[in-house]
């Protein structure tokens, strides 16, 4: 959704769109809905999972909070203007501080 108006593209939003005849707006509702049932999916999963082991369930979920902190506000891969490069610099360059 955040690459939509960016990279001009036909995307998923645009292909609902025409589906459905539905505005951009609507779409991304449809999708933001989407994105959170996705997320409590994930999460019931996470605490009720006997079949699969919990080392792999959170790599999962880790990749999943890496591609939401990319995507969720704005294209922060394809644009690499976007505060993706501060939170990356205060995480892997800046040394921690602790403070006593």
């Amino acid at each position: 959704m955040v690459g939509y108006e960016y990279e001009q593209k036909i995307a998923s939003v645009e292909c609902y769109m025409k589906e459905t005849g539905s505005s951009k707006e609507d779409a991304f509702a449809v999708f933001q809905t989407q994105v959170m049932n996705a997320w409590k999916d994930i999460n019931q999963e996470c605490l009720n999972s006997d079949a699969i082991p919990m080392a792999v369930l959170i790599r999962v979920v880790n990749l999943t909070r890496v591609i939401n902190l990319l995507y969720k506000e704005s294209d922060g891969y394809s644009n690499s203007t976007t505060k993706l490069k501060d939170f990356v610099t205060s995480t892997l360059i800046q040394p921690v501080t602790i403070s006593n």
